[in-house]
């Protein structure tokens, strides 16, 4: 049963930044979905606090996001529910990689600028990469680096983006909320 506190957050980094972006300050990342399909989101953002604010499922007027995705899955779903690792390494946006036992991976990244209601604009990047140098799920850690192109100009950067855990929390609400920073 989830307590009333979740445990402590540990804040990420992000280093090495340049490009059309605010400065990002902080980095976190969750999974989504089941070991046979699924996500894992890295969330690089200008504010601090971001696991905590991702539990607590609000969002901060003016913030600005890249999300750095991992999709994975089976090409013949729902026949084959065998249990998928995540995969370190180089993947370029769009491309789908299709992995020596048959699965297929694809990275995705995209700019979010929250407005004022924390409405959102989200830029998929039309090229680059990604490469996740460490995912490790049981420590909780993930870390790499990105080099993106999006329509308003290129950014990159190295990142450490502890797994933001929802594991002894309360539920997280199912809608968000508008915060100021």
């Amino acid at each position: 049963m989830a307590s009333t506190a979740c445990p402590p957050s540990t804040a990420g980094s992000v280093t090495g930044q340049s490009g059309f972006v605010p400065p990002l300050v902080d980095a976190y990342t969750f999974t989504s979905g089941m070991a046979f399909e699924g996500e894992v989101a890295t969330i690089l953002t200008d504010v601090t606090g971001g696991c905590d604010r991702f539990r607590r499922n609000e969002r901060v007027r003016g913030e600005t996001w890249i999300r750095l995705i991992q999709l994975k899955g089976w090409p013949n779903q729902p026949q084959n529910s065998t249990p998928l690792d995540w995969i370190a390494g180089r993947f370029e946006i769009g491309r789908v990689y299709t992995e020596l036992d048959g699965s297929i991976r694809q990275a995705r990244a995209y700019h979010t600028v929250f407005g004022n209601g924390c409405n959102y604009k989200d830029e998929l990047a039309v090229a680059g990469s990604v490469a996740w140098n460490v995912i490790d799920t049981v420590a909780g850690q993930i870390a790499g680096s990105f080099d993106l192109i999006f329509p308003d100009g290129k950014v990159a950067a190295s990142f450490t983006a502890p797994i933001c855990s929802l594991v002894d929390c309360p539920p997280r609400p199912s809608t968000s909320t508008c915060i100021d920073q």
